[in-house]
């Protein structure tokens, strides 16, 4: 999967988003390797609920996020594939398609590590990430070192999965393993990572994301079926209770939350949104040292 972070200012929505939907969207998903791609906004108001988790290593709350969910013969991390992005960028780019305004928070490809869905949704494993859903919550975390990564996990799995699993509105969950650190995968450059983003010309800023430099980075996206600020509302108040018994956060600081960050599914065509600035009090940060840095 390839995971792009944006922003992109509130006086080109309407232009970003129907350049997205009606260009540069349908030209990737057409590419062999890549099997679906969803697009996801934090309008104002998702962007300042109470319970999201900002973190200055993605510059805070980025507007956009977006996912390719890659399959097919081709591994994501070849060197064919990372031709095939190369090449219809420059493509794209030498036709004047790409859009210019924004700013890339960060961008980086993962791999799906094991998926869950609450009781009662039968669909197998490998299917999970392509349920239909209202949004998602992305929940980044680390393990204090890459040596306690499997500890961070088993907390994940056997005590907040099964918690997060009785909150109303949570149907299921991804969790994902960063393909970058593998050998050879260097994050895509220039043109291929905005390919997930916006363009890397001239009136874009690419800006140096403070992941890159993590280790013991464990990612989950909790796929929401009702709307990603009534449901992360709802974890926030289960959260008090989960803290009250010890449930949360990890034991022995097994996992450190780096951010916790609601989005809206975009659908096509619909771009009624509020995309403007946040409130000067839009949430907690959490900082490059994992600390809050900021007020409620």
């Amino acid at each position: 999967m390839m995971l792009a972070l944006l922003d992109v200012a509130a006086e080109h929505t309407v232009d970003y988003n129907r350049w997205y939907d009606l260009d540069h969207m349908p030209e990737h998903l057409a590419k062999p390797d890549v099997l679906a791609g969803r697009r996801y906004a934090a309008p104002r108001d998702l962007r300042a609920v109470p319970g999201a988790v900002r973190s200055e290593l993605i510059g805070g709350h980025p507007s956009y996020l977006t996912t390719y969910w890659f399959g097919g013969p081709l591994d994501m991390t070849s060197p064919q594939a990372r031709e095939g992005w190369l090449t219809l960028d420059r493509t794209i780019l030498r036709a004047g398609r790409f859009w210019r305004p924004g700013q890339v928070r960060h961008n980086s490809r993962w791999r799906v590590s094991s998926a869950w869905t609450r009781p009662g949704c039968l669909v197998r494993p490998v299917a999970v990430p392509y349920l239909a859903h209202r949004g998602v919550i992305m929940a980044l975390g680390r393990a204090p070192s890459p040596e306690r990564v499997d500890e961070a996990v088993a907390w994940w799995e056997g005590v907040h999965l099964p918690d997060l699993a009785a909150v109303p509105g949570v149907l299921a969950a991804v969790r994902l393993a960063r393909a970058d650190d593998e050998g050879g995968g260097e994050a895509l450059p220039g043109a291929a990572a905005a390919s997930a983003s916006v363009s890397a010309g001239p009136a874009v800023r690419v800006a140096e994301s403070g992941l890159a430099e993590q280790t013991g980075l464990v990612l989950h996206l909790l796929l929401c079926e009702d709307d990603p600020a009534v449901v992360i509302g709802r974890i926030a108040r289960a959260r008090r209770s989960w803290q009250a018994v010890g449930r949360f956060p990890a034991h022995r600081g097994a996992y450190e939350e780096l951010a916790f960050l609601p989005y809206r599914l975009i659908l096509p065509l619909q771009y009624d949104f509020d995309m403007g600035e946040d409130d000067a009090d839009a949430g907690p940060v959490a900082g490059v040292d994992g600390g809050p840095v900021g007020g409620r």
